[in-house]
């Protein structure tokens, strides 16, 4: 039972790390996915150009982790 408890504990501190490890630049850049692909124009589409580098929806996906774990962080530290 101790030693779970430490694996725990052990796990909560790297998710902290990863949440918190999401700095200014890399959640602009996910924001700024995420609106492109939200654009009526981009619809449809699979890969765009984002400032003359190719983005593909599985970027999005990855856009859409970071903003959820930025929001996550700043929601624990406002309680």
């Amino acid at each position: 039972m101790q030693l779970w408890a430490m694996i725990e504990t052990a796990l909560a501190v790297f998710r902290l790390e990863e949440i918190a490890g999401a700095d200014a630049a890399t959640v602009a850049w996910a924001a700024r996915v995420r609106e492109a692909f939200g654009k009526p124009e981009n619809d449809q589409k699979g890969v765009l150009s984002l400032d003359g580098v190719m983005v593909e929806r599985l970027h999005l996906a990855e856009a859409e982790r970071v903003l959820a774990l930025d929001a996550a962080f700043h929601a624990t530290r406002n309680m």
